[in-house]
């Protein structure tokens, strides 16, 4: 399998989950603000534009809008890999604005995974460490409470917040310890909120732990506080709570779900997240949003090397691409495919294709066979790869395939990607033998590494 990189990377899906050590970009500078833009962070990686260190130190800035002002909005600046070294591209909105109150200022030596800010003046939380954290996590804080005057109120070592143990319960081998899949501050309870990553070593259930911000004391949290974020549809929790009762298949009342759906203030990940879980019960009102979402954007909103990148619009597109099949069920293979038509190449899409198996080879196979674009041809051989053996009415259009010398915009070759496609399929791929036999004398490594290995794979078959 050689899946590779989407336009914009999945672990960004809920903007606070971590990623594998080897997947994180540049810590990127950014104004982070409260659920109604009033209080807010401007966080800057200190040293020039362009650096070798992608991850810290960060200097954060504690600011209040002046009253009567327009609310703040939330910005991020974009950061270039140049072999090895990082430029930060200056965003003017990553600042203070002009005549609004600075309340403290804090130096870190590691830039934090995430940072919450209060809406009613409680201060601001950072959680995690950005980058491979295990040693960082290992003698320091996982979660700090500071003052607006970035004073530190309360400091949480991962321990007393997950309890024994959890270092290695929760470290994935790779430099990282993978804990948190989100987390909100509950305004009204004066709490953090923190829904324990899915991804640890054990059977115990997933963790709900909830922070008290006047004393730092903590406690376990439960449906209480899931239920209490869904029904006030807290701007901060909504995505994180609900993705949490879906994957735990707990009973959400069908009337909040449709209210969150049908708000158009609330962010577009959080309504996505209600729609599939109403899809999932047999409402009708689920799947109009997730097919909108998938061709909204354009082009250029969903490439992150592009200026136009827009964050947002990208994880709430790959989030109801993913969910196709979810939600529409057989119906949904041509959106998948009008969505590759119109974006490219797409990891997400062969995500999904794959999870149709043999009921999406007849449309994989006119894909293979679009004459119009090589991002289209090639995602129809990555998911016939992905579908293996259940994919062999697709033999004849692959061996065609072979032929096809074109590049996707990214490089990738679709006679490679068919080669490895006919070697997933395996013995039910015997006739591509020659065509396949050929192609392991080309003078092109990629192709000829792929036909000799598509080769060894029928053939063991046999």
């Amino acid at each position: 399998m050689r899946i590779q990189a989407a336009v914009c990377a999945i672990y960004v899906l809920l903007g606070i989950g971590q990623s594998r050590a080897d997947s994180y970009p540049p810590y990127q500078d950014q104004r982070t603000i409260d659920p109604k833009g009033k209080y807010y962070v401007v966080i800057e990686r200190a040293g020039a534009a362009i650096h070798d260190l992608p991850w810290g130190p960060v200097k954060i800035t504690v600011a209040e809008a002046r009253e009567g002002s327009t609310p703040v909005r939330q910005a991020k600046c974009r950061v270039i890999d140049r072999d090895g070294r990082f430029e930060t591209i200056r965003n003017e909105a990553i600042a203070v604005r002009s005549g609004d109150l600075v309340h403290g200022r804090i130096e870190l030596t590691n830039a934090p995974q995430h940072v919450l800010v209060s809406a009613n003046g409680l201060g601001l939380i950072t959680l995690g460490i950005y980058g491979p954290n295990y040693n960082a996590l290992k003698d320091g804080a996982a979660v700090s409470v500071y003052d607006l005057t970035g004073k530190v109120r309360h400091s949480l070592s991962l321990e007393e917040l997950l309890g024994p143990g959890s270092l290695e319960r929760y470290f994935n081998g790779s430099g990282s310890v993978w804990w948190m899949d989100g987390a909100w501050i509950d305004e009204k309870e004066r709490e953090l909120v923190i829904i324990g990553s899915k991804y640890k070593v054990g059977a115990e259930n997933r963790q709900i732990v909830v922070v008290n911000l006047e004393r730092g004391v903590v406690r376990n949290g439960g449906r209480n506080d899931l239920a209490r974020a869904i029904e006030s549809k807290n701007p901060a929790a909504l995505a994180v709570a609900l993705d949490f009762v879906a994957d735990e298949k707990i009973n959400v009342d069908k009337q909040q779900l449709i209210a969150i759906v049908d708000d158009e203030q609330i962010q577009l990940t959080a309504r996505l997240r209600a729609s599939v879980i109403l899809s999932s019960v047999g409402h009708k009102d689920g799947a109009r949003l997730v097919r909108e979402s998938c061709l909204t954007a354009r082009k250029e909103q969903l490439d992150f090397k592009s200026p136009e990148y827009d964050e947002q619009m990208c994880t709430a597109a790959e989030y109801a691409i993913a969910h196709v099949p979810d939600v529409l069920g057989e119906a949904g293979m041509p959106l998948l495919k009008s969505v590759v038509q119109k974006y490219g190449y797409q990891v997400v899409a062969i995500q999904a294709f794959s999870r149709y198996g043999e009921k999406a080879v007849r449309t994989l196979i006119s894909m293979v066979e679009y004459p119009e674009s090589p991002d289209v041809q090639y995602v129809g051989v990555e998911a016939l790869t992905e579908i293996g053996p259940n994919a062999q009415l697709a033999v004849p259009s692959l061996v065609k395939a072979l032929e096809n010398t074109k590049a996707t915009s990214g490089g990738l070759k679709v006679s490679a990607g068919a080669a490895s496609a006919l070697g997933a399929i395996g013995r039910a791929a015997v006739s591509a033998l020659p065509a396949l036999q050929g192609l392991s004398r080309s003078d092109d490594a990629e192709i000829r590494a792929s036909a000799i290995e598509a080769i060894k794979k029928i053939r063991s078959e046999k």
